[in-house]
């Protein structure tokens, strides 16, 4: 009984000693969170003092609206620190913030000493740049100098230049930079704690660690996944591991001018008299592609689930995201056609809820099948950002031509005198006009008049019309159908004659010309670009001449450096015809409305896929597939910039031989052919605006087959149209050009 109360007396005690040590252990624990609870609240008194203190600072140093104590605060620090005191005030808001926001800073006497002597390098590196520092003169004139010179901001003020002054006078100018900088290099070792030795060993470490990745991936990508056996040691079958491979996607980041196109530009400058454009005339990019990496993954998802769906085995690989569309690379399954995917176009648009998808099965030079989907916000690609790339300035583009960015956004820029001839169509509102002024800019931002003549033909009138005064143009802009003929007849004809001066100087080309005329003394032929904003038109007016100089320009112009850019909005095969298109290789496909349309031009489908505004397919000479690309914009303020900057800074030279060969042409009333009412007739008809036989027969009291005869004449002279289906013929030149045409008669 004695033993079991000892027991128990014994195990009492024990816990009343237990419970005693783990009271004291509470309220040790209660202490010391009261402990954490008062210094956080110190800490942020203390930061927000500091906060205040640094508001009233910044605020009196940069206004005067502090009163008496702002202004002599002002000028106290300046004075003595100048400019320093705007590291005092990063330092100050440091500590502030970071007092509120995390906990009390506590500063050993390490960081004291580092921070003191960075602000001393500081000062003296500062003072010895910004200052003119001399060590002639009384120390009390230089420190009143510093005075002065920290209130504007110059050097460190007073403090700084009493650092200062004894080290330049002791140690000179080279002396004091040297151990500024090995100073500064010391203590940011010390404050990063920094090792030279470790930094290399660790440099080692990650180049063995890389190019060890590198062997292993070589080894996994040719290792045989499987060898199609079953491991008989096993009871169990081992199905095939699949892994699956991260998958690329290609976002383009704001490209940076390099300061090697500012040289190149600056040589071109200086090698001729003509004056180049500003660069700030263009609109500049200022958003970048934003692109959601998670809408990409989530389009990746829906795309393979759709497929798989249907049956069909495919991996997205690789995507590339440019302005307008992003391309999803596919990776088909082995036994799997590719027009399977192709004819699931119309599907793959409804799972992805996109307007329209186009496909490029097998993409050129690639395993894969690319499937194109618009993006959710289309950027815009400015003609700027093409121009300032380096590849617009190289020196084996002749006449380059900024046509846009391809689906991966980088720069597309073509060379005119390699495509030879271009094509140019699509529906109305699917930026070809936009694309001819990008033609033409791109040729005024890098081309000079003396290299480069331009023939502008424009039957709508308000497109082209405002380049007229360029020193690049050769002639005015031709706005009348019938001078457009015939200044393509002009055209064949020099031609022609630039064919015999090649045949007597012994060369094959222009450029073979050109440097004969370097080696014998001789005028330089430029090139000539003949660019026609509406064939459509012109094929109204005058189908057969036109055809026949524009397929003679095409099959023969190239080597004589005549180049031929066709537009026209209504691609059907009476107005793009065989023969032309024929001649004409390089071809650019806006969006269209019917299949139809998209083979006349590209001889394959797809324009029709396209999105507008820009997007179009670019077919060059060489190359099997077209290339998507979203066309560089230029608005109409940007070229009525250049256009007027040019005008003003340059001197309008038109070939007065070409303007009187061309409007000869268009009436000449002087053969023994003509009848001799034939003037009077057509001024009857041009104020009328009337023509027909009953017509001409009351106004000049002739007979009906004299009438019939000048109506014949004054449509051979392009007065007037062919009958149409209704029997009905157009006046074809209004009272201005007609009373023009009687000013070169005479």
């Amino acid at each position: 009984m004695e033993k079991g109360y000892n027991i128990l007396r014994k195990i009492s005690t024990e816990e009343v000693k237990g419970f005693m040590r783990a009271k004291a252990v509470s309220k040790k624990k209660r202490y010391k969170i009261k402990k954490e609870v008062f210094d956080r609240l110190n800490a942020e008194v203390y930061g927000t003092f500091l906060l205040f203190v640094f508001l009233f600072l910044v605020f009196s140093v940069s206004t005067d609206k502090v009163g008496i104590v702002g202004d002599f605060v002002k000028k106290t620090l300046l004075g003595c620190f100048g400019a320093g005191v705007f590291l005092i005030f990063a330092f100050m808001l440091y500590v502030s913030l970071d007092s509120i926001l995390r906990r009390a800073r506590v500063f050993d006497k390490r960081d004291i000493i580092v921070f003191t002597y960075i602000l001393l390098i500081f000062m003296i590196f500062t003072t010895f740049m910004q200052a003119n520092i001399k060590s002639s003169g009384s120390f009390i004139k230089v420190l009143k100098d510093a005075y002065f010179d920290g209130l504007n901001f110059k050097g460190f003020g007073v403090f700084g230049w009493a650092i200062t002054y004894p080290f330049v006078s002791l140690f000179g100018f080279t002396g004091t930079l040297i151990i500024c900088f090995s100073t500064l290099i010391i203590m940011s070792m010390i404050v990063f704690s920094f090792s030279i030795r470790d930094f290399l060993k660790q440099r080692k470490l990650k180049n063995n660690q890389q190019n060890e990745k590198r062997v292993e991936k070589t080894e996994e990508n040719i290792k045989i996944k499987s060898n199609g056996f079953y491991n008989f040691n096993s009871d169990a079958d081992i199905e095939e591991e699949k892994k699956s491979e991260e998958v690329i996607v290609n976002i383009p980041e704001k490209s940076k001018k390099s300061n090697k196109v500012v040289a190149k530009k600056q040589t071109l400058q200086s090698s001729s008299q003509y004056l180049y454009p500003p660069i700030d005339y263009l609109k500049k990019q200022n958003d970048n592609l934003q692109v959601s990496r998670k809408d990409v993954n989530e389009n990746i998802r829906k795309l393979e689930e759709t497929l798989k769906n249907f049956g069909i085995e495919a991996q997205v690989t690789e995507v590339n995201v440019g302005p307008t569309i992003t391309r999803y690379e596919l990776q088909p399954g082995q036994g799997v056609k590719v027009s399977r995917i192709v004819n699931l176009s119309d599907d793959i648009a409804l799972a992805l809820a996109a307007p329209s998808v186009r496909i490029e099965a097998p993409i050129p030079n690639k395993s894969a099948i690319g499937i194109e989907i618009p993006n959710r916000e289309p950027k815009p690609v400015y003609i700027r950002e093409l121009i300032e790339s380096p590849d617009f300035y190289t020196l084996q583009y002749k006449i380059p031509f900024a046509i846009g960015k391809d689906v991966a956004g980088s720069p597309v820029i073509a060379d005119i005198t390699k495509m030879p001839h271009l094509l140019i169509a699509g529906a109305t509102g699917s930026g070809k006009s936009v694309c001819i002024n990008s033609l033409i800019i791109s040729i005024l931002y890098r081309c000079i008049p003396d290299e480069v003549k331009l023939i502008l033909i424009d039957p709508k009138v308000v497109e082209l019309s405002l380049y007229n005064g360029i020193p690049h143009l050769l002639i005015p802009v031709v706005t009348d159908a019938k001078k457009a003929a015939n200044a393509l007849a002009w055209a064949v004809g020099e031609m022609t004659n630039r064919y015999k001066l090649f045949a007597q100087a012994g060369v094959r080309d222009v450029i073979g010309y050109n440097k004969w005329c370097d080696e014998n003394g001789q005028e330089k032929l430029p090139y000539i670009v003949i660019i026609i904003d509406e064939l459509a038109d012109l094929m109204m007016v005058s189908p057969a001449e036109v055809e026949d100089s524009i397929c003679r320009l095409a099959q023969m112009a190239r080597a004589a450096g005549m180049h031929l850019v066709v537009a026209t909005q209504r691609p059907s095969v009476d107005v793009i015809t065989g023969l032309i298109k024929a001649n004409i290789p390089s071809r650019i496909a806006f969006a269209v409305s019917s299949q139809v349309d998209s083979r006349t031009i590209l001889d394959q489908a797809g324009a029709e896929k396209l999105l507008g505004r820009g997007d179009m397919l670019y077919l060059p000479i060489g190359l099997a597939k077209p290339l998507r690309v979203q066309g560089a914009y230029v608005s109409e303020s940007e070229v009525e910039k250049v256009v007027e900057f040019l005008k003003q800074n340059s001197n309008i030279e038109y070939n007065q031989e070409v303007i009187e060969e061309i409007n000869s042409k268009v009436l000449d009333v002087k053969d023994d052919k003509a009848d001799e009412l034939l003037i009077k007739a057509i001024q009857l008809v041009v104020e009328a605006q009337n023509v027909s036989t009953s017509f001409l027969q009351r106004k000049l009291r002739i007979g009906y087959s004299r009438a019939a005869r000048l109506i014949d004449q004054m449509e051979e002279r392009g007065i007037i149209s062919k009958m149409d289906s209704t029997g009905k013929r157009q006046v074809l030149i209004t009272k201005e050009q007609f009373d023009e045409m009687l000013m070169n008669m005479e």
